[in-house]
C-alpha cells in the first residue's frame, strides 16, 4: 500500500509549478502542498491502532476514503481545467493548448485571456 506514495508529492509540485505563472504563487503553493502532504503521516500514525491488529479494517476504510476523496478532487480539478480552456478558446476563436501561448503574454497570470491550463 505504501509503494509509490512519494511520487504524489513530486507530481503535485511539478503540476502546480506548471499551472501557476506567478513566482510568488508558485512558491506558496509548493510550501502548502508539501506541508499538507507531509502532514498525512500524522493521520496514518493515528488510525492504525494496535487494538485493530492484524486486519486493521477501520484504518483501511479510512485510507480508502481519503484515496477516493483525492481521486474525486483530482477529477473535479481536471474537469474545471478542460472546461476553462474550452471556454477561453471559444471566447478568443482559437484552438490553443498551453504550448501555443507565448509566455510574455502571461504577465497577468490566470487573468490573462491567453492563459491555458496544463494537464
Amino acid at each position: 500500500m505504501t509503494s509509490g506514495t512519494s511520487a504524489a508529492s513530486v507530481l503535485n509540485s511539478a503540476w502546480s509549478s506548471n499551472n501557476i505563472p506567478n513566482e510568488n504563487g508558485r512558491a506558496l503553493m509548493s510550501v502548502l502542498s508539501i506541508g499538507f502532504g507531509n502532514s498525512a503521516g500524522l493521520i496514518s500514525t493515528n488510525i492504525f491502532l494496535a487494538k485493530d491488529a492484524p486486519k486493521y479494517t477501520q484504518a483501511l476504510h479510512i485510507t480508502a476514503g481519503f484515496g477516493a476523496a483525492g481521486c474525486a478532487i483530482a477529477i473535479l480539478i481536471l474537469s474545471f481545467q478542460v472546461l476553462d480552456n474550452r471556454r477561453r478558446n471559444r471566447k478568443q476563436g482559437v484552438n490553443w493548448t498551453y504550448r501555443d501561448v507565448p509566455t510574455h503574454e502571461l504577465q497577468d497570470g490566470f487573468f490573462s485571456p491567453s492563459f491555458r491550463w496544463m494537464y
